[in-house]
């Protein structure tokens, strides 16, 4: 399934996922703190963050769409997940054009919840 991605393949994935972790905790502590228009927007790119871990642990990274690789492998994961409207929900907010209700918010710690569940599963499968 990732071969039909366009990715990147990255040389030192060790250094970069631990770039990336560390991106996600800062993403993930401000979430914490911050409005609900800006906890959406950095649940959504700590998200992002978890998704590039897991590329990062088959030597891959996010190529030139990222949000299409993003889509993509949710629907692999999970091909009942709103992933589309979520996409298009976090376009609509960065512009200002709609304000984060609860619903948005659930929806996109689902799908960070849903990430680290895939994460979590690969690293097990690697450890064996």
């Amino acid at each position: 399934m990732l071969r039909k991605l366009p990715l990147i393949v990255e040389d030192n994935p060790q250094g970069e996922i631990e770039k990336q972790e560390e991106t996600r905790d800062r993403l993930l502590k401000r979430a914490s703190t911050v409005i609900e228009d800006e906890k959406f927007l950095a649940l959504y790119d700590a998200s992002m963050r978890s998704l590039e871990i897991i590329l990062l642990l088959h030597s891959l990274k996010l190529g030139d769409m990222p949000h299409r690789i993003l889509k993509d492998v949710v629907k692999f994961i999970n091909p009942n997940f709103q992933i589309d409207k979520l996409v298009a929900r976090r376009h609509q907010i960065k512009k200002n054009q709609k304000t984060v209700d609860q619903k948005d918010l659930d929806q996109v710690l689902a799908l960070e919840f849903l990430l680290v569940k895939a994460l979590l599963k690969i690293r097990s499968q690697l450890r064996d």
